[in-house]
């Protein structure tokens, strides 16, 4: 990664290409992001366009500034600089939103088209190659669905042991939470199989789905006690000794 295009700001001339006109590319980034692929061109732009081909829109950059794609471990970016004469023009894709990864290539440039849930399709051309950029966007897209998938049944599973838990039934709910834990779990393996030193904001969003896993597992636990220390009082009040000791 050239550090220089990562902090690099203004136009550029006869002799070098510029950067951003405002910002350089690294203030895009967030504090637990990491930059893995950055490309870009001078005056093809980003284009995007609905699956179906309507509502096709061009971002060009200005005259001596250049458009990038920035690959990240959690999104891909889109950042024109001096779009229209108007400033930096930026869009954030995150790698778990992207579905089709597909890149041709060129004698005089080589291309690269995402397409999302959203049924958007992104398109970005360049001299440079693109083959381990859209490698890595579509390996590293699967292993965030699959990241995503865990999380979200992780979720669904603790909302449904809140609602054993109202309704008392404590083993059912201890049931859902140990589910929940498997999954969160998983998520942590596919994780560390996308990447052996880990993904920090992949490692952030299980740790919050971990956290709410033990913080729903301590109410049902609090709760359980506090029923069978109610229940023991009834018996107890009703005479029935030997079962309030049970």
């Amino acid at each position: 990664m050239d550090e220089a295009v990562l902090e690099g700001t203004g136009s550029g001339g006869i002799l070098s290409p510029g950067y951003l006109r405002e910002a350089p590319l690294s203030s895009y980034l967030d504090e637990d992001e990491r930059a893995v692929f950055v490309r870009s061109n001078t005056k093809r732009g980003v284009t995007r366009r609905h699956v179906d081909g309507a509502s096709e829109r061009r971002f060009t950059p200005g005259e001596d500034y250049r458009a990038f794609a920035l690959v990240t471990d959690a999104r891909l970016l889109f950042v024109v600089g001096d779009n229209d004469e108007d400033g930096d023009w930026s869009v954030a894709i995150d790698l778990a939103d992207i579905e089709i990864v597909e890149h041709s290539e060129g004698l005089l440039a080589n291309g690269l088209a995402l397409t999302t849930r959203s049924d958007a399709v992104w398109q970005f051309g360049c001299r440079d190659d693109l083959a381990d950029l859209a490698a890595y966007v579509d390996a590293a897209s699967m292993a965030w669905l699959r990241v995503e998938s865990h999380l979200e049944d992780a979720r669904k599973l603790v909302v449904d042991a809140g609602e054993h838990r109202e309704a008392r039934e404590y083993d059912a709910a201890l049931g859902r939470l140990t589910a929940a834990t498997e999954e969160t779990a998983a998520a942590r393996r596919e994780e560390r199989a996308f990447a052996a030193d880990g993904v920090a904001a992949m490692a952030t969003r299980i740790e919050r789905a971990e956290a709410r896993v033990r913080e729903a597992k301590i109410e049902t636990l609090r709760g359980r006690a506090v029923h069978r220390i109610d229940r023991a009082e009834e018996l107890w009040r009703d005479d029935a000794y030997e079962a309030a000791y049970g």
